[in-house]
């Protein structure tokens, strides 16, 4: 059996092209249902237009047989469109162990192998199926692509992020604990404040001057952060919320990092929410800051009497820094209904302050994602809606409805479920152009009406859902 798919392909007609294969770690994510969340392996084969001849998905790293099977398919099989089947004249991989394994089954057919490093038409090919994986969303590019950056000194923020997350400051500070901090110790200050009390988001915010500090804690009804205000931030997540090109280069590097959920992310906040790259001055500064905070929350966090301020000297990539903390404990007081310097009036006008800032923000989301055709998350679907959907669709017979939605909104993604009469289920952008087509001209004023109650529901942790009956404006009197 070994000899006749070899005989096969030595019958095929050869031709003096020359292709291109290889494979990579996608840059997508598969999210099954019950599953955690992975990046499967895809491998190409290209002609030397760049035609794509064949391309596959693969749960693990491929072996040598793998990649042969794909092969023989390209030459058997190529993809509608990439011409007839046919022997090339060269095949080129980009890894050398392929190169060795397949050269002797590749010659038995007339078809020399050879390794390169680059493969021009086969990187452009990658990027335009990943392009097509992420539907055309810009990715975020990774800290190395920050001008300035090497991977020593991100190895090092990666040390010391990892070093914060292991000594777990938000067991002890909250946001009424900010940190002064001046690296060098005659810069101007800046003012960090762990994150992680309130067990939602972990990390630590920067804000770069004390105006900002005191902004972020003022009570103003109307006003809102996000849009006034820049601030650096270090957050742990899981892996899914990196950039791609960070992940390469953690696995790359072998940077450190302390748990499925504490993947460290650097970012700096842009208009509307959005985390967008940190400046070369951010990470500069932090990494110096950022070791002197481990510092603190290792040696003197839990001491007592607590200092009221250090200057600390850290290693900064073999070199010795100062860098000066200070401590200007509980944050200003805010003016919440009681007389300042009631012992209520910081914490429940803080708090008050975030709770609506947190509505506002997920009104912003639903209003962008509804009204103004904005994306819609498949994975955040099926990670909230989809296992409800049986429930949804008992609740709707019950209640002898015509149409039943449900939105959700999670870290300024948006996803909808719409069931309509017929029980099709509809899904983010299919729902919503099946609710313009059921609401027709009052679909804007309809939504207008809504999204505060989705949002006010949203922000207590539920998703929002409702029946909707349809009322025959011709049977009104």
């Amino acid at each position: 059996m070994a000899k006749e798919p070899l005989d096969k392909l030595r019958r095929l007609k050869q031709t003096d092209e020359i292709w291109e294969g290889s494979f990579k770690i996608a840059r997508t994510w598969i999210t099954k249902k019950k599953q955690p969340p992975h990046r499967p392996f895809i491998a190409l084969f290209v002609d030397d237009t760049g035609r794509v001849l064949v391309s596959q998905m693969f749960e693990e790293y491929p072996t040598t047989d793998m990649i042969w099977e794909l092969l023989c398919k390209a030459m058997r099989r190529p993809m509608f469109g990439a011409g007839r089947s046919r022997r090339p004249a060269k095949v080129c991989l980009a890894h050398k162990e392929y190169v060795e394994a397949l050269t002797s089954k590749l010659e038995s057919i007339d078809v020399r192998c050879e390794f390169r490093q680059t493969l021009p038409a086969l990187t452009e090919a990658f990027a335009a199926m990943e392009s097509w994986l992420n539907r055309g969303q810009e990715l975020l590019p990774g800290l190395l692509s920050i001008h300035g950056m090497t991977p020593p000194l991100i190895g090092h923020l990666y040390t010391a992020a990892a070093e914060f997350y292991q000594a777990a400051p938000w067991l002890v500070l909250n946001d009424n604990h900010p940190i002064e901090i001046r690296y060098p110790p005659d810069a101007p200050a800046r003012f960090a404040v762990v994150m992680g009390s309130g067990r939602e988001v972990y990390g630590i915010s920067i804000q770069d001057s004390e105006n900002d500090l005191q902004h972020m804690y003022d009570n103003v009804e109307e006003r809102d952060l996000t849009q006034e205000m820049s601030w650096m931030a270090l957050f742990f997540e899981r892996a899914i919320a990196m950039s791609f090109d960070d992940l390469d280069d953690l696995a790359r590097y072998g940077w450190p990092v302390q748990g499925e959920n504490a993947y460290p992310i650097f970012g700096r906040t842009r208009p509307g929410n959005q985390i967008g790259l940190p400046t070369r001055q951010d990470l500069l500064w932090l990494a110096g800051a950022l070791p002197a905070c481990v510092t603190y929350f290792k040696q003197y966090m839990k001491k007592s009497p607590h200092p009221k301020e250090l200057e600390l000297t850290v290693s900064v990539l073999g070199n010795k820094e100062k860098v000066y903390l200070g401590f200007p404990g509980v944050a200003l007081e805010t003016y919440s209904g009681v007389e300042p310097g009631h012992p209520e009036s910081g914490r429940r006008g803080r708090g008050a302050a975030k709770q609506r800032s947190r509505r506002r923000i997920i009104e912003r989301n639903l209003r962008r994602a509804l009204l103004e055709d904005g994306p819609l998350v498949q994975d955040l679907f099926e990670y909230e809606l989809e296992e409800h959907i049986d429930d949804y669709l008992r609740s709707k017979r019950q209640d002898n409805d015509k149409y039943f939605l449900a939105v959700t909104e999670n870290r300024n993604h948006v996803a909808i479920l719409l069931i309509d009469e017929d029980e099709v289920v509809h899904v983010n952008e299919d729902a919503r152009e099946a609710l313009k087509t059921l609401w027709k001209d009052l679909y804007q004023q309809n939504l207008e009406k809504m999204i505060p109650d989705m949002a006010r529901e949203l922000d207590t942790g539920y998703l929002y859902i409702a029946g909707i009956k349809v009322v025959d404006s011709r049977s009104r009197k």
